[in-house]
């Protein structure tokens, strides 16, 4: 995982957030998601610098994934800002 994805995985897990379950890395269709809530139907993806270049195969995955869940927020964190929660 990624330091942004840690970050935000240890504010998702053990139900921490509105007694939510979370999962990390699930496969959803032909895509393995970064987090996932199926009690919401929200998909959760953290795009890093490789996803920058390809907007249309972004916009293709989220088209797909909206067949399995109502909800897909895609971030694309900066590496050099800090992550909510975090100060610098």
């Amino acid at each position: 995982m990624t330091p942004a994805e840690i970050k935000i995985w240890g504010f998702l897990r053990n139900r921490q957030l509105m007694d939510l379950k979370f999962r990390r890395q699930q496969p959803i269709g032909r895509y393995i998601v970064d987090f996932v809530c199926f009690e919401k139907k929200l998909v959760i993806e953290l795009d890093g610098g490789q996803h920058l270049d390809n907007e249309k195969g972004d916009n293709k995955r989220t088209e797909e994934l909206m067949n399995y869940c109502e909800k897909v927020d895609r971030s694309h964190p900066h590496p050099t800002s800090p992550i909510q929660g975090e100060e610098k």
